[in-house]
């Protein structure tokens, strides 16, 4: 199996040795490269052509982001991983607006094994893309040798295997929308602010988020979003009472589930578990929460861009037992085209848009079901 080629921008020497492991030992990269001076980094990219560059925030003197900045003005799609000690959140809005930049908190160097799970999740979401992709290339490049007649033979059958497989759900059914809910991950804090954007601002529905983000960034990307869209945008905190027309954000590092306390009282808990769908928080635990505690409530589920697949089960869950309608963003538009793409192909997506439209969507859904 090929193994993907890892360049770290890094000068600092112990940690090195934590990394240097790690990625061996993940059995799906190679270091190729330790760069441990700035001004060499962009040629040996260009040089050994690595499918992945990790990069230390504090990288020489400090200066990791402007690295990323300059990385991502040459190459656009490179992968990142960007290492951060906990509790820095400088510059972490900048950084999470670039394509295919991931973030990890470091590890301390009696912590090997973490750092080695840790880097394997996320090599084995490139290794999935990179070669996913060099599939999809091959097979266009074999279908331009197909006859005209085949290939409308393939689309025509296709189409009909579609019409059985979907079973949209007929909104005129829809009585109200008790909740909406809202699944991102890589590419997500953008996506979430375009669409926070469009909705109008007496929305008389709860918004309940769940991001994929560690713990300590989900307060900065709440106060970065409350300050620029036009409804109140809050980190949700335990035993906290949901109210209409406030966004609630799960907190980094703890999942976040609904309970019914009382008659029209709902409450937000956040608690401490096992990560799922090897994330904390995930959407999975959120949308299960609705599932099992609002039997035949009425549900907007949106699933935006992001690695993975959280957020499937949860919507079959919600489908199941409740009324729900999921809106899922289109591959066009996704920084990452994952978790979106698993609701679609399994059956699940009842409409799928561009970003810059599912606020509206969102809008008109509502509005006419207060």
């Amino acid at each position: 199996m090929p193994k993907l080629k890892v360049l770290i921008a890094q000068d600092i020497t112990d940690e090195l040795k934590i990394y240097r492991t790690a990625i061996n030992n993940t059995g799906l990269a190679k270091l190729i490269l330790v760069e441990s001076e700035y001004e060499n980094v962009l040629d040996n990219i260009t040089n050994i052509k690595p499918d992945i560059v990790v990069i230390d925030k504090i990288f020489s003197n400090r200066k990791g982001v402007e690295l990323l900045k300059s990385v991502k003005k040459v190459y656009s799609n490179l992968n990142i991983i960007m290492l951060f000690e906990k509790g820095d959140n400088e510059f972490i809005f900048d950084i999470l607006k670039f394509n295919n930049v991931d973030m990890i908190f470091k590890q301390n160097p009696e912590n090997k094994e973490r750092a080695e799970r840790v880097l394997k999740v996320h090599f084995s979401f490139i290794f999935n893309q990179i070669y996913t992709n060099k599939c999809k290339n091959e097979v266009k490049e074999e279908i331009k040798t197909v006859n005209d007649s085949f290939n409308d033979l393939v689309i025509r059958k296709a189409r009909e295997i579609e019409k059985v497989y979907y079973n949209k759900v007929d909104l005129n059914k829809f009585q109200r929308v008790d909740f909406i809910l809202i699944a991102s991950s890589t590419g997500g804090p953008g996506a979430l602010e375009k669409l926070l954007k469009k909705l109008d601002d007496d929305i008389k529905t709860p918004i309940l988020i769940v991001q994929h983000m560690p713990k300590g960034f989900t307060k900065g990307l709440s106060e970065n979003l409350n300050r620029k869209v036009n409804i109140r945008v809050v980190e949700a905190e335990n035993d906290l009472d949901i109210e209409n027309g406030i966004v609630y954000i799960a907190q980094g590092g703890y999942h976040m589930a609904v309970k019914n306390k009382s008659f029209n009282r709902s409450v937000i808990s956040i608690f401490k578990d096992s990560s799922v769908n090897n994330v904390i928080p995930a959407a999975d635990v959120l949308f299960k929460s609705i599932a099992e505690n609002y039997n035949s409530a009425y549900v907007l589920a949106i699933v935006l861009t992001g690695m993975g697949s959280d957020g499937k089960n949860g919507v079959y869950d919600l489908k199941k037992k409740c009324n729900c309608y999921c809106l899922t963003q289109n591959e066009k538009s996704c920084v990452v085209y994952g978790m979106p793409k698993s609701i679609y192909e399994n059956g699940l997506s009842d409409e799928e848009l561009d970003i810059n439209k599912i606020g509206n969507r969102i809008n008109e859904i509502v509005k006419y079901r207060r």
